[in-house]
Parts: C-alpha cells; sequence; structure tokens
C-alpha cells in the first residue's frame, strides 16, 4: 500500500496498522529519491523502539501515542532537508531502444546483471514514438492496459498494470513512448520479450474522434475530462440546449483563452469554413482535440436541388405568372420534391428578385437583373453547409488530422510573425 501511494503522490509514505489492544503500531515505509528513510528515521531513535531498512524502504514497530510525534518530526525533517525539485519524479533511462532492438537474447544479457536490488536496480528502457498495433484494457475490473508495439518484423508486447484508466486518453493512432523494464513471456508453450511498462508518453496532440457519439453518452464522456483543460466550443446558439449540456461552452464568437495545452471540444460546425479556420490564429496549440460536430438536421439528407432544377422551376413560374402557394403540395408530388426542395428554391428566387411572395402567392417579377445563384445568400450557405459537411462529419480520421495540422502550423507561423 505504502508503494501505491508513492507511486501515485510521489511522496515518502509510511503506512501503520494499529493493535489498539495492546497500543502498538507497525509500519512500513517506502521513499522517494532525495529523502533517505533509513537514516531520517534513525534521527527518532527514541520513539522506535524497533525499525530496519535502506534509504528507500523501512519497516517499524512504535507505540500507539508516538505515531503524530513521528509524523510531526518527520515533516519538519523533510522541509529542512528536501527542495521542491526534490518531489518532481525523476526516471533514469540506461537504455533508449527501438522495438525491434528488444529480443530474447538481449532480455538474457540484462539478466546476466541479476541478482536486482535496490543497489542493483534492474535497468529501464526506453522506447520512442512508435507505433501502436493494439491496445485495450484487461483485468476483471479493466484496471490495467495491454499493447502491441509494432514493429517491422515483430511487434513488442507490453502490460502497464494500474493504467487501464489511460485507455481513453490514447488514440490508435497515436505515437506512444513508454518507459519500463524488460522480462519474458512464457504462456501456452511460447516465449516472447515484453515490456513491463512503467510510465507512457504521448508527445504530439492527439485527435479524438466523437462524432458518433450518441447524445446521452456525450455528456458522460466530457465530464471525464478535466474541468481545468477543457475548453468546449459551440458556433450555433442553441447547441448547449440542443445536447443537454451544464457545463461551460464558449461561444466561438466570444473571446477564447488561450489554447496552449488545452482539451478542445468542438461541439458543432459553424456557417462558414472561415470561423474554424479563425479558431486556430494565434490562439495557441490544444494538446487535444475532440470533435463532435452534432448537427440537428444534416444538410447530406436533405434535397440540395441542382441547376436543372432550379432552372426547370424558374420556367414555370414565368410561364405561370403567378403560382399560389397552395400549388405546392401538387408541385412537389409531380416533380418528387420535398416541400422544403420547393419552399429553399423559393427563397433563394425571392432573395435574387426573380420573384416576389405576397399573400401566399409567388408572383414572377418582369425583366429582373440577371444574376447567378451564388449571389443568393441562402445558396451560398447551403452550399457551404454541404461542403463542411463533407468535410468534417463524412471525412475520414486521417482527412480530419491532415486538416487539423495544416489549421495548427498556420496558427503557430501568424503567432509567430505576430511576436
Amino acid at each position: 500500500m505504502a508503494s501505491r501511494i508513492v507511486e501515485k503522490y510521489y511522496r515518502p509514505t509510511i503506512v501503520m496498522s494499529i493493535d489498539s489492544e495492546k497500543g502498538v503500531a507497525k509500519g512500513s515505509a517506502r521513499s522517494i529519491d532525495g529523502f533517505d528513510m533509513f537514516q531520517e528515521l534513525s534521527k527518532n531513535r527514541d520513539i522506535l523502539p524497533h525499525f530496519g531498512g535502506h534509504p528507500m524502504a523501512a519497516g517499524m514497530t512504535l507505540a500507539q501515542t508516538d505515531i503524530l510525534v513521528l509524523r510531526d518530526r518527520l515533516v519538519k525533517q523533510a522541509q529542512e532537508t528536501m527542495s521542491e525539485e526534490d518531489f518532481i519524479p525523476i526516471t533514469e533511462i540506461d537504455l533508449v531502444a527501438d522495438v525491434e532492438d528488444i529480443t530474447l537474447h538481449v532480455i538474457g544479457q540484462i539478466q546476466e546483471l541479476a541478482p536486482f536490488g535496490v543497489a542493483n536496480r534492474k535497468p529501464t528502457v526506453l522506447i520512442q514514438d512508435a507505433e501502436v498495433a493494439d491496445l485495450r484494457r484487461i483485468g476483471s475490473d479493466s484496471n490495467h492496459l495491454k499493447l502491441q508495439f509494432a514493429g517491422a518484423e515483430k511487434p513488442l508486447d507490453g502490460i502497464a498494470f494500474r493504467m487501464g484508466h489511460l485507455f481513453e486518453e490514447i488514440t490508435p493512432q497515436a505515437k506512444l513512448s513508454a518507459v519500463g523494464t524488460l522480462s519474458v513471456n512464457e504462456w501456452n508453450g511460447r516465449v516472447k520479450p515484453q515490456l513491463m511498462i512503467d510510465d507512457l508518453a504521448v508527445k504530439d496532440w492527439q485527435l479524438f474522434d466523437w462524432r458518433s457519439v450518441k447524445q446521452t453518452r456525450l455528456k458522460e464522456r466530457m465530464d471525464e475530462l478535466p474541468t481545468n483543460k477543457m475548453v468546449s466550443i459551440a458556433f450555433q446558439p442553441e447547441t448547449k440546449m440542443r445536447l443537454e449540456l451544464e457545463s461551460d461552452i464558449f461561444n466561438a464568437h466570444d473571446p477564447l483563452p488561450n489554447m496552449d495545452g488545452t482539451y478542445l471540444v468542438l461541439l458543432d460546425l459553424p456557417d462558414d469554413r472561415s470561423e474554424l479556420q479563425k479558431l486556430f490564429e494565434g490562439i495557441g496549440t490544444p494538446s487535444r482535440i475532440y470533435v463532435v460536430f452534432s448537427e440537428e438536421e444534416e444538410a447530406f439528407f436533405q434535397t440540395n436541388p441542382n441547376r436543372d432544377q432550379f432552372k426547370w422551376y424558374y420556367a414555370l413560374l414565368k410561364k405561370r405568372g403567378t403560382l399560389l402557394t397552395s400549388d405546392m403540395e401538387k408541385l412537389e408530388k409531380h416533380k418528387g420534391w420535398s416541400a422544403q426542395t420547393v419552399q429553399f428554391m423559393t427563397q433563394v428566387f425571392n432573395e435574387l428578385g426573380f420573384v416576389e411572395i405576397q399573400e401566399g402567392q409567388i408572383v414572377t417579377v418582369e425583366s429582373p437583373e440577371k444574376k447567378g445563384l451564388d449571389q443568393s445568400s441562402s445558396y451560398r450557405q447551403k452550399q457551404e453547409q454541404a461542403w463542411l459537411e463533407n468535410e468534417f462529419l463524412y471525412a475520414s480520421y486521417h482527412q480530419l488530422k491532415e486538416w487539423f495540422e495544416s489549421m495548427i502550423e498556420t496558427g503557430a507561423n501568424k503567432k509567430e510573425e505576430s511576436i
């Protein structure tokens, strides 16, 4: 237990069990570099009738009434002998290796250095920026990680005990660095090298694809992210209410915080691609981007009339001169168009000055100014929405990653220019 506490908090730790009937406490201690546990305990022999150990670990017995006295003394001793830097975990690396370098032969050579212990620790190996062939949770509580580092010839197995929570923080496409010790895995007649992982790191920013996450699960996923790092952005004002989110949501048009090292969550799509591009102009580089891109109704599933349909409909309007809105249903059935399609084309013609809508009638304008469809704001917005959905909703993961890579690079260059 003391080892687990040191592992989590990186503080010298003593865990005691108390026999209340005898008034005696027995303790087990684990330490960190910079605090010699045996030496510091030796300064308290007057209240430690039995103790022993070495700089990194110790065991002891003392009176229950002296527990708080020992704690106060050790805290004071630590304040006198340790600096802030001593509380920063440092791992000494003995070997930087590629996946291909780790073989049974190499592990056999390392084993010749045994026995390993405090004065002769097992060599620590660092694998840098390796591709991950497989990553999954294992264990009855899914609290461990098992992974395979991709190699040119054979993958390398890795086991990370008590790191199952990191599964949601590593994308399958990420390049992973790992620190650990080498061992041999013998199972079912097969013998393979493996890395017993002590720590993991992803150096580059990561893209998390949440486009298929259901609304009911989205809130849970967002609640799992640290609030001090998360920056959630919505381009549309109704998105927060529609997704039933309670967390703080930034409007993309408001002043935004510096994005360096943040977890950027993009909840929806903007009306124009330039709005998305502006997010990355000189506001820093997020360490993670989570794309949700939720839309109430996707343009892809709406009819997007082509120019021939516009041409046919306008010819009908010119021929009739006036068309009652009550006739729309007949037109829709005749052409197989949705009511939304007809309403959209009518709106475009109205914006272009080709028709006027008067008391339930669509009236053709005589000799209107010649204009292209793209001069209608509704038409441009429709085409832009279709483009955005095609580029972001239906793009592959790698296409999205490349787009954000280019935006981050462009934003970084503009930031340097402004400095």
